[in-house]
This record gives C-alpha cells, structure tokens and sequence, in this order.
C-alpha cells in the first residue's frame, strides 16, 4: 500500500459517508473518487471487523483498474476482489458462488441489463 494523504474534498466525503446511507461523488473526473470509495470501503469494513461485501459498476475500460487501486490505496486482501469479465452467464454464475464470502465485486453498467446477474446479486 502507498502511503497517501486524503485532499480536503475527499476527506469532507469520507467524514459525510459515515452518515449518509446513500452517497454520490460528483467530483472532476481525476480528483480521487477511486481514492474515497476504496476509503469508504475500508471504513465500514473496519466497522464490522472484517471485509464488507462490495459491488462495484464501472465503465467497463477501467474495471482492472479499480482492482490495481484497490491494492495500492488499502491493504485489502487482493485474492478477495474479483473482477467479473466475459459471458454474463459466467458472472452470474461467480457471483452466486461468493454468496455469504466477503468480497468484492467489479463489474460494468451493462451486466445490470441482464436478469440472471441482477438476480444472482439479490
């Protein structure tokens, strides 16, 4: 893990999440939103002492992205995020194998077109 320190926008948006049930980051394209959600993650993790299952929807180009963020900006185990590509059958079927694991998920918008993955995530 990187050593880091928080900009002032995405220390006032981690410090918000810890109320907010729902929150969006409408910030610049480049200004850290990776950054804060991986915080957050990590954050309510730390609140129930271990990894909150995760989802994350992504545009599809920086799907392996998030999960080389996600290795640099917290210490969460990396054998514990999984980035969900190719037939959506496939997704469908891993992401109802990880029912009752802690994990996090990395998809696209698109998968959520498909009523069998947005039926395994329930």
């Amino acid at each position: 893990m990187i050593d880091f320190k928080l900009m002032k926008h995405q220390q006032d948006a981690l410090w918000k999440s810890q109320f907010e049930k729902d929150l969006f980051l409408a910030f610049e394209m480049g200004t850290g939103k990776t950054c804060v959600t991986i915080q957050m993650i990590r954050a309510r993790s730390a609140e129930r002492g271990r990894l909150c299952k995760t989802l994350i929807l992504a545009p599809l180009i920086v799907l392996k992205n998030w999960k080389k963020e996600i290795g640099m900006f917290s210490s969460i185990d990396l054998k514990q995020v999984f980035v969900l590509e190719g037939p959506i059958a496939k997704r469908a079927a891993f992401v109802t194998s990880q029912i009752g694991y802690s994990s996090v998920l990395i998809t696209n918008y698109d998968a959520l077109q498909n009523k069998d993955f947005v039926a395994a995530l329930k």
